[in-house]
């Protein structure tokens, strides 16, 4: 499924700065910086909640409306603060839409695995990858079914399902996107009662050292 633009209303900012930024957000605006194809980097607010919810529903490509006029925008990074919640700032990108580029979209696994039902541990080891495709080709997300995956399968980002028009970019590395590991025995990693090394016949041992002399391995 391709991605169609979210509109998105933005005004110009004058004032910069932290504690500005931080006034902004208390008054539920986010800020931004819009740049790209050859024109100057304007400084924007956009409205928090907005923008927010769109940006974390999956949303990357939008079309902003600023000055009265409208452009095509993508989300190229997001900053939040310390504990990944609050979302501080955006940089957006202008695009057109006929444009190809290489972006990150999200990796969703779908189905319930049989080696989950096995008792094996599902773990997803990419939760992203970058494709290249034209701007208005650009998915949402790509889904991935690992139902078919048993107790020591993975998934490969070969393996995955593209839609049309887009591709992965060149690379030797076929990475892993997920995999399922064996569930560990119970017990398995309790060291034993009695953790002491064998003794060994012939060695001898410390009361039949010489007085005086160090112990093996060490130097006096």
């Amino acid at each position: 499924m391709s991605t169609s633009p979210v509109a998105l209303s933005a005004q110009p900012r004058e004032r910069l700065g932290t504690r500005e930024s931080r006034r902004l957000r208390r008054d539920g605006k986010l800020p931004a910086v819009v740049y790209g194809h050859g024109e100057e980097a304007q400084s924007v607010t956009l409205d928090l909640k907005e923008a927010g919810d769109a940006i974390k529903h999956g949303a990357h490509l939008f079309e902003l409306k600023l000055d009265g006029g409208a452009q095509q925008v993508l989300v190229k990074d997001v900053q939040y603060d310390h504990l990944g919640i609050e979302m501080l700032h955006v940089d957006l990108f202008r695009v057109n839409l006929d444009e190809e580029i290489t972006s990150e979209v999200a990796v969703v696994l779908t189905g319930d695995s049989k080696g989950v039902k096995a008792g094996g541990i599902l773990t997803q080891m990419r939760d992203s990858i970058e494709v290249v495709c034209k701007v208005r080709d650009l998915p949402d997300e790509l889904s991935a079914n690992v139902a078919d995956l048993d107790i020591g399968d993975a998934l490969h980002v070969s393996q995955l399902t593209l839609p049309a028009n887009v591709s992965l970019p060149p690379s030797d590395a076929d990475f892993t996107i997920a995999m399922i590991a064996a569930p560990k025995l119970k017990g398995e990693d309790v060291a034993p009662a009695d953790s002491s090394e064998p003794e060994i016949i012939g060695e001898k041992k410390d009361d039949d050292q010489p007085a005086g002399d160090a112990p093996a391995g060490e130097k006096a």
